[in-house]
């Protein structure tokens, strides 16, 4: 009996020095490594006085293009995931023009969900508390009454919390590509599972924008506005059964009202390629394969962003273009 008693003493002091060495990590660990959005801010803090081509804005769908291949030195991408909504979007931006930058050109890519975010998930809960919390940022959340993203202590987030510390204590960005050096081949088998997730995106209602979309796609308008550069809002690849009655959506109504009232740029990546339900993984983001298409689609009809072989070096690829003095 006392053999068995001092195994489980040994497995709970083993498992307090292991939960607790994980939490230090965890806590010491750069923040620009703890997850992508970390990453991205982290990116923008050091990025001062520079000019830009392009700035790319958008979710995790395009973010899993971007972060594949090699972009031009006069792009810089700062895409993220529909879990911090327009609102992050805008701080993003902000920051960027707060550092002296300037872009000629803003690209938001978006899925429908990225318009009808309001913040509720437990990720987004994460992303503010760690990324999106300087005063003036945390003012403007709580002034839409969400003092809760800030003061979350739901069970479901703390369990998730735990989960990174576990297995995702730091995030590591991938080695990009050259465009030209993917395969072209394209999967084309359906999952049940797929095909069920993209039946019930066309049961969904899509009616207006969430309220923090449409304060912060307004905002993000202005801010370019100010600062004399374009915006182009760019809807992103939608399983071929479910982009038609997206289209017909009073949302869609409301978008080309808003793009229109606001003397924006509206580009839809559909009507270049029909993106069969077959290319999504989840319904929502593209098989490998397919982004490479998306990416070669961008190139050709939206923006040049993917430098093709011969290419830049390394070293070139990571210089920027410094904003000329006046």
């Amino acid at each position: 009996m006392n053999h068995y008693r001092k195994w489980l003493l040994y497995v709970l002091v083993l498992s307090l020095l292991l939960g607790g060495a994980l939490e230090v990590n965890y806590r010491l660990c750069p923040a620009p490594l703890r997850h992508y959005v970390d990453f991205k801010a982290q990116l923008l803090s050091q990025t001062n006085n520079r000019r830009y081509r392009a700035l790319l804005l958008g979710d995790s769908v395009f973010r899993n293009v971007a972060d594949r291949f090699h972009r031009h030195p006069d792009v810089l991408d700062l895409s993220s995931n529909a879990n911090v909504s327009l609102a992050g979007n805008f701080f993003l931006l902000q920051r960027f023009f707060q550092n002296n930058n300037h872009a000629e050109n803003v690209f938001l890519f978006f899925d429908p969900d990225l318009l009808t975010s309001n913040l509720r998930s437990n990720m987004s809960y994460s992303y503010f508390t760690t990324v999106f919390n300087r005063p003036e940022e945390v003012r403007m959340i709580e002034s839409l009454h969400r003092h809760d993203l800030f003061t979350h202590n739901d069970w479901g987030y703390k369990r998730l919390a735990a989960f990174k510390r576990l297995f995702q204590p730091c995030y590591l960005p991938a080695v990009p590509v050259f465009l030209d050096s993917q395969p072209t081949h394209l999967e084309t088998a359906l999952t049940n599972r797929v095909a069920l997730i993209i039946q019930n995106r066309i049961h969904r209602s899509y009616s207006d924008f969430s309220p923090i979309a449409a304060t912060y796609l307004r905002k993000m308008a202005e801010l370019c506005r100010v600062h004399h550069c374009s915006l182009t809002l760019v809807l992103e690849p939608l399983p071929e059964s479910f982009y038609p009655y997206f289209l017909r959506s009073p949302l869609m109504t409301r978008l080309d009202n808003f793009v229109c009232d606001h003397n924006l740029s509206l580009m839809d990546a559909n009507t270049f390629l029909i993106f069969k339900d077959a290319a999504f993984i989840d319904g929502f983001h593209l098989k490998k394969n397919w982004r490479y298409r998306f990416a070669r689609l961008i190139n050709r009809n939206i923006v040049n962003i993917f430098p093709t072989e011969p290419c830049p070096s390394p070293q070139q690829l990571t210089q920027y273009v410094p904003v000329s003095k006046p």
